[in-house]
């Protein structure tokens, strides 16, 4: 059985509920948010099993990135205002954050 690194779930994680926000959102700002969370997400969750994604992202970059992920998520969970969708999002973007400063391994 193959394992899944963490970044790939914690990615999947901003991504999946970005999806449901774009779906669900009524404002413009708030789709746009949720759009470029779906593209953090999947850029973070792909980088380690697709080839080109890996070979553009340095370290520094993919720090960058996934400290975006929490900065989107924490504007998507006060202009969503859904209790559950905003925990997943702060969850998995702080996660995705304190691996990327090291304080989580």
């Amino acid at each position: 059985m193959s394992e899944l690194p963490l970044t790939t779930v914690l990615g999947g994680m901003v991504a999946v509920p970005c999806i449901i926000v774009i779906t669900q959102g009524s404002d413009k700002a708030t789709k746009i948010f949720a759009a470029v969370g779906v593209l953090l997400g999947v850029w973070i969750a792909l980088r380690r099993h697709v080839a080109f994604i890996g070979d553009i992202t340095s370290n520094g970059l993919f720090d960058v990135l996934t400290i975006l992920s929490l900065a989107v998520a924490i504007v998507l969970a006060v202009r969503h205002k859904q209790p559950v969708i905003s925990t997943l999002l702060i969850t998995a973007g702080g996660l995705l954050s304190l691996m990327a400063l090291g304080l989580v391994g």
